[in-house]
């Protein structure tokens, strides 16, 4: 089982899936798109209105504004604060 945390009315919501097509709904509501073969690291922060394009790496501790656009095959890694 995994979690994701999804902001409803200001407050983050945790929600159970096994499956990121288990989120459809969930990501549609805030105008999330996801491509294929997409990987996210762990504590990254999304906003709303994001659209991340297939082939895309986003390591561990990112945080990714709302209305942000990331291309296909591309990395995105956090290497310093």
């Amino acid at each position: 089982m995994k979690t994701i945390y999804l902001k409803e009315n200001n407050i983050l919501k945790e929600i159970k899936y096994e499956l990121i097509s288990e989120l459809k709904h969930e990501l549609e509501v805030r105008n999330i798109e996801i491509g294929n073969d997409v990987t996210i690291g762990d504590y990254v922060t999304i906003g709303n209105a994001v659209k991340i394009g297939s082939g895309v790496t986003i390591g561990s501790v990112v945080k990714i504004g709302s209305g942000a656009k990331i291309g296909s095959v591309v990395k995105v890694i956090v290497t310093g604060k």
